[in-house]
């Protein structure tokens, strides 16, 4: 059944937001169980992709979660950049990047299309972040090079690895696909690539494993800082984003 039967088949009037909220009492605790349980059975740390739920506000957000190896709850990332059939349905953007310690090094992981936009990477990386993982769900088909301008830049404006993993498959009535990958920056891997690992297909599940190396992260961060020009972006970015924000509201509410 696609979504657009199942918001039918709840009667006129009913949108897609109200779909979410009617299925969320049951579709959280499996959610959350399920990726738990997985964490805890492993011992590992879990990106556990992301959900459509209503939070305290009664508003609907796309929410991701991190898991630790004893199954608890590290903390939660709300989508913060939204597709525009994620407008249309009701979602609410979230206001916060995330940064999480872990064994294995300091990670975020901003949402899909939250990688299209430097900013997300650009705050988590100057909160600390070493490793980005995105947890994408591309409704579309799949573009090498639209793909590229998600997480992989980002990896190369700021010195981190970044994880990619890409939905694919077909889930009511959309078809997503993308290819997995593991990318870091360009002098960190063997061809000079911003590549360390990719799957070798768009359209059907694959496992992509490859080791992260944090002590060369680390010296490469050391010896390659990003030169920031703050007093340029003080000088710039308000008036830059109060204009858009300007023009934003004018043509939703026109």
């Amino acid at each position: 059944m696609s979504l657009d039967d199942a918001v039918n088949a709840f009667g006129e009037g009913v949108q897609v937001a109200d779909l979410f909220r009617a299925v969320a009492p049951a579709a959280r605790p499996i959610f959350e169980t399920t990726f738990s349980t997985l964490a805890a059975r492993f011992g590992v740390h879990v990106v556990a992709g992301s959900i459509l739920l209503p939070e305290t506000d009664g508003r609907l957000y796309n929410v991701g979660y991190l898991y630790g190896p004893h199954g608890q709850l590290v903390g939660r990332q709300v989508k913060a950049h939204l597709f525009p059939i994620e407008r249309e349905w009701g979602l609410a953007c979230g206001a916060d990047v995330r940064v999480f310690q872990t064994p294995v090094g300091r990670l975020a992981f901003p949402i899909c299309m939250d990688h299209t936009f430097f900013e997300s990477a650009r705050i988590a990386y100057l909160k600390g972040a070493e490793i980005l993982i995105d947890p994408s769900a591309n409704p579309e088909p799949y573009h090498y090079y639209e793909q590229m301008r998600g997480v992989w830049g980002r990896v190369q404006e700021n010195p981190v690895y970044g994880v990619l993993a890409c939905m694919v498959g077909t889930v009511a009535g959309f078809t997503f696909g993308g290819r997995s990958g593991v990318y870091a920056p360009l002098e960190l891997t063997p061809a000079g690539d911003g590549i360390l690992a990719q799957a070798t297909s768009s359209d059907r599940e694959e496992i992509v494993l490859s080791t992260l190396d944090m002590h060369a992260l680390r010296a490469f961060r050391a010896e390659n800082r990003p030169d920031f020009n703050p007093s340029l972006y003080r000088r710039y970015l308000p008036g830059a984003y109060h204009r858009y924000r300007a023009w934003s509201n004018e043509h939703r509410n026109g």
